[in-house]
């Protein structure tokens, strides 16, 4: 399964990918990430009325308008 680290404002975020559902990861949290078939693009419950084209965008809009992960980053 490969694998793509990046860092985002002192964040890990870990993607996995592989024919099946991807996985995401942000400092260790798994986040739902779901792909649509027709599309290929990508959705969170985190953000239930958003989609993405990459993972990594849609990892970096959690990061920065999610409550709880901006409490956790100070802001």
């Amino acid at each position: 399964m490969p694998e793509e680290r990046r860092t985002y404002k002192n964040r890990e975020i870990l993607i996995k990918t592989d024919d099946s559902e991807p996985q995401l990861l942000i400092s260790g949290k798994q986040i739902d990430v779901a792909r649509d078939a027709a599309s290929g693009r990508y959705s969170t419950s985190y953000l239930p009325y958003e989609d993405y084209e990459s993972i990594e965008e849609l990892a970096k809009d959690v990061i920065d308008y999610v409550p709880s992960f901006k409490r956790d980053l100070g802001n």
